[in-house]
């Protein structure tokens, strides 16, 4: 059972500063700047405005998912450099929105503003052992980090894992779980979530999937999707689509698709996510050969699909 938390850029502004942008005080955002200008980087290998991801809340009778990236310049705040959260309402939107919440990176450490100062939200110097106090500083709940190891993001590239658990419960915590923070992506429970830990009935976030550019790197294991679809493979319908070639090689297109969708996925025999997009032409030279599942998610709430064989 994960910790139960409200996410860092869920609805509870009024725990930060709600600023908007000085360079754009309506809040609203489009593509970053196409002059090659992109956000300094948080962290070595952190994100930046070239990094998108998509997270889900939870709230038990309903789940919303939002798409967000980070801001391509900084903001001043109390004599320090911040980037703004931004945020888009479907997947593969770039109507950015600005969310008021900003982070900036020091020392491995991710701060955000708060009152007159700044509180961490992220600290990637912490060894087991270490305790970590969650936002807002005035519940004085902590984390203990029981674990740490390395995952390999669907790139190949390793990143280091922590493992953190509320400081009162069981170890191994068998009331709220563990929580996980990833180097270069941040907290799997919500990507800043650090308000509201260990608290009863608060809703559930996770991270279902981080993009670079265009490329996935991380895809939750615990969901078949990056969006809010929750079909799994053996509920999808299946129409009278056709991909070409069959058996393809370099690349796969779907033929006689008519009707508007939201997204295209495409999975292996044992359901993991390899690749997700708009494009009904895909790139497939660099998967394994064998076989695999073609879904294709329409904007009626119907899912469809196909399976070909990559040679």
């Amino acid at each position: 059972m994960k910790i139960r938390s409200i996410v860092f850029l869920g609805l509870l502004g009024f725990c930060f500063q709600s600023l908007k942008s000085q360079s754009n005080p309506e809040g609203k955002f489009t593509d970053p700047p196409s002059s090659g200008i992109i956000a300094r980087s948080l962290i070595d290998s952190f994100l930046d405005s070239t990094y998108t991801w998509i997270e889900a809340e939870n709230n038990g009778g309903y789940t919303v998912s939002w798409r967000y990236t980070i801001e391509s310049y900084s903001t001043l705040i109390n004599g320090k450099e911040y980037y703004q959260v931004l945020r888009a309402d479907k997947e593969f939107s770039k109507n950015w929105t600005g969310t008021g919440h900003y982070i900036r990176y020091e020392n491995n450490i991710i701060y955000t503003p708060w009152l007159d100062a700044e509180a961490e939200v992220i600290n990637f110097n912490l060894e087991v052992g270490d305790t970590f106090s969650v936002i807002p500083p005035q519940f004085d709940v902590k984390l203990v980090v029981d674990k740490i190891d390395t995952v390999t993001l669907l790139d190949g590239e390793p990143r280091k894992r922590w493992q953190l658990r509320c400081s009162w419960d069981d170890d191994p915590p068998l009331v709220f779980g563990y929580t996980q923070w990833i180097e270069g992506i941040g907290n799997i429970d919500g990507l800043f979530a650090t308000d509201y830990m260990c608290v009863f009935d608060a809703p559930s976030n996770y991270i279902l999937c981080l993009y670079k550019d265009s490329t996935i790197l991380y895809d939750s294991p615990d969901y078949n999707t990056c969006w809010d679809e929750t079909a799994s493979l053996n509920t999808f319908t299946k129409l009278h689509l056709k991909l070409v070639p069959n058996p393809a090689y370099g690349r796969i297109t779907i033929m006689n698709l008519e009707d508007p969708f939201r997204s295209i996925a495409i999975y292996d025999l044992s359901g993991n996510l390899r690749f997700r997009g708009d494009a009904a032409s895909i790139a497939i030279d660099h998967f394994v050969p064998g076989f695999y599942v073609l879904a294709i998610f329409f904007e009626n709430g119907t899912t469809a699909v196909q399976t070909f064989i990559k040679d």
